[in-house]
């Protein structure tokens, strides 16, 4: 059974989150152990591709 990525987002409450922060939120959930993440970006450096 596969599992649902866990959704990260590049905009929270209609303002763009900095690349840093997004970062850090990815980190925060590769800490936990989660390995698939869909990434809903906006512009930040270096994301996505």
């Amino acid at each position: 059974m596969a599992n649902n990525p866990t959704k990260i987002q590049g905009i929270i409450d209609g303002r763009r989150v900095s690349t840093q922060k997004l970062l850090y939120n990815i980190y925060d959930k590769i800490n936990e152990g989660l390995t698939e993440f869909e990434v809903e970006a906006s512009g930040q450096h270096n994301i996505g591709g």
